[in-house]
This record gives C-alpha cells, structure tokens and sequence, in this order.
C-alpha cells in the first residue's frame, strides 16, 4: 500500500495521524521535488519512528512511478509530501500508477500553501481565478505567455494566485525580484495595463514557518525590496469588494 503523507509547512502541522501512518510504514520516502519540506519535521518523524526517510528524484516519482507501485505490492510505504498531497501532478501520476497495479493508496491531508495563501491575503477564496506559474528564465527561454491568463482573470473580476517556479536544489522559489521583472515585462510586451507602478499586490514568502513575510504593497515598491530566498508566491488582486477592502486594510495598514 502507498500512503501519499502531507507534511503540512512547518512541524506543528504534522498530524498524530500522519506520524501513526509513519511509524507503521515500513519504509519512508520523501518528495523533495515538488515542494520544500521543512527540515525540523523531517527530523522528528525520523526521530519518533526510527527510520531513515530516502529521498527521491524527480525521475523516481515520475517515469519509475510504477517501480513504487511494485515495491508497494509487498510491503506498506509512505511518500512524504510537503504541504497538501495531489496537488502536484506528480503525485497524481504515483496514485494513477499504483490503482493501474491493483495497489492501494491512502491520501492523509495537511495544511496547503494555497488556501493559507488566500486565507491571509484577506480575499474571497471563491472570487480567485485560474491559478499561473511565472517560469524561471534561462537562455534564450524567456516565455511571459502567463499574463494572458492574468489578463483572463483581470477581465472576469478574478484574483490571480501566482506560483513561482520552484528550485529543488535550492529549496526555494525563484527570487521575488525576478518574478516582478517577469511580470514588468510581459507587461510591456501585451501593454495591458495590468502591472503598473502603483498596483497593489500581495507578496508572501515562507509562509508557515518562523520568517515568513507577507505584505501588500505597491509593485514600484516591492521592485525595490531585498526579500529573504524561501518559498514563495504572489497574489494579484482584481476588484475588490467591500469586505476585502475592509479585512485588507484590518490586516495591512497599520
């Protein structure tokens, strides 16, 4: 059986739950691809169950997905995720590959970055559009083909919840700085009037643990910032009601 274990963002988010399924599984393994996992809860999971947690490659989760599903046959193994399960693709293909081979899979939920994200910026979850990532640019691969989602979302009334393309090696996002250049120029590219000097934003970084930042400012400001590596996101309002224009100024102005 596989169990597919959310680890939360900090080590108070880990459940009694999810350190039952641990300490029952007889091998622990842990996605240190998708998402960062925060090394004081690797540490006592280890700790408390007495077992060495094995990392595993993106090609391991991946295209040898179903090597885990066999080894899944013969014995209980628990793959630690950080955040909430599934809502990488690759977790999606280990759950797709393992039901293909007749194996079980449990899913145990935890805290997720994206509803925290929402929670804290003081907006309607329910108002939020389609969800984009801002790629890391290398080369000649430049691509700011994202702003027409945000476009998109911006013509409907939408907030647009931003990822920023994740490091593994590096465990953190991209730098802020280099997502708000991106934004800058796609901006110039589509001229759409979106990203301006004055535009409010949220910038949110390390959320859940000790260091974490959260602002709404104006994006000529944050340009300016010098913000701390660690993983993070930016929310892009569109309308706003009023209540989050009330639960905003409750929780940003001073």
């Amino acid at each position: 059986m596989i169990f597919l274990v959310g680890t939360g963002l900090s080590r108070g988010d880990l459940t009694q739950k999810a350190m039952d399924v641990c300490t029952n599984a007889e091998e622990l393994f842990l996605d240190g691809y998708t998402s960062r996992i925060d090394k004081d809860t690797l540490a006592e999971i280890e700790r408390r169950t007495g077992k060495e947690i094995v990392q595993l490659s993106r090609s391991e989760m991946e295209e040898k997905a179903g090597q885990l599903a066999e080894k899944a046959k013969e014995k209980n193994i628990a793959i630690l995720i950080g955040g909430d399960p599934l809502m990488a693709t690759t977790h999606k293909i280990i759950f797709i590959a393992a039901k293909k081979r007749g194996v079980r899979v449990a899913v145990i939920h935890s805290v997720s970055i994206f509803t925290i994200a929402i929670g804290e910026s003081g907006l309607d979850f329910y108002k939020f559009g389609k969800t984009f990532t801002i790629p890391k640019w290398s080369g000649h691969y430049k691509p700011v083909s994202f702003y027409e989602t945000l476009a998109k979302n911006q013509s409907i009334g939408a907030h647009s919840l931003v990822l920023l393309d994740y490091e593994a090696e590096k465990e953190s996002s991209m730098p802020i700085g280099e997502a708000l250049a991106e934004l800058e120029a796609a901006e110039k590219q589509y001229k759409g009037g979106i990203i301006t000097e004055n535009k409010e934003i949220f910038v949110m970084s390390n959320l859940g643990q000790l260091n974490e930042t959260k602002e709404y400012i104006r994006f000529g400001d944050a340009k300016s910032r010098n913000y701390e590596s660690g993983p993070a996101l930016l929310i892009i309002p569109s309308q706003l009601s009023d209540i989050e224009k009330e639960m905003i100024e409750t929780m940003y102005v001073d």
